[in-house]
């Protein structure tokens, strides 16, 4: 990671717990924000990162944040600089790709091609993201 990168994260989460400090709720494992709305740590990519999980109508989408970037599909051991725990996050993330693909459930990601949703299916290669059709 670039040593200016550091420094300047710190810097913008002390802004944000400053600001927000009173809305933040720490928890060790799952946490649920609202009806259907749960919050679960993975770590990997920064200290205390989460996925949020979103269940309405039998349905699930799953939003994995900086978990995946969309090279992973192929390569899901490759790591990136900004990773904490490099060895982790790979393990973070073939468990999401594992799960996805294994309920069928819907993945957002911060770090995919637009529209950034879509299914996870395994192959012979790894994982494929299949986008959902962007209806609008």
């Amino acid at each position: 990671m670039p040593e200016t990168v550091p420094p300047a994260l710190r810097k913008a989460a002390a802004t944000f717990v400053e600001i927000y400090s009173e809305n933040i709720v720490q928890f060790d494992q799952t946490v649920e924000v609202a009806t259907g709305v749960k919050a679960r740590v993975t770590g990997g990519h920064t200290p205390g990162h989460c996925v949020v999980d979103i269940a309405s109508n039998g349905e699930k989408l799953t939003f994995v944040g900086d978990a995946i970037f969309e090279v992973n599909f192929d390569n899901p051991d490759w790591q990136n600089g900004f990773e904490h725990d490099p060895e982790g996050a790979v393990d973070v993330r073939i468990a999401l790709f594992n799960e996805a693909a294994e309920t069928g459930a819907l993945l957002a990601a911060a770090h995919v091609a637009f529209p950034s949703i879509g299914h996870v299916v395994k192959s012979a290669e790894g994982f494929r993201f299949v986008p959902v059709l962007w209806d609008y």
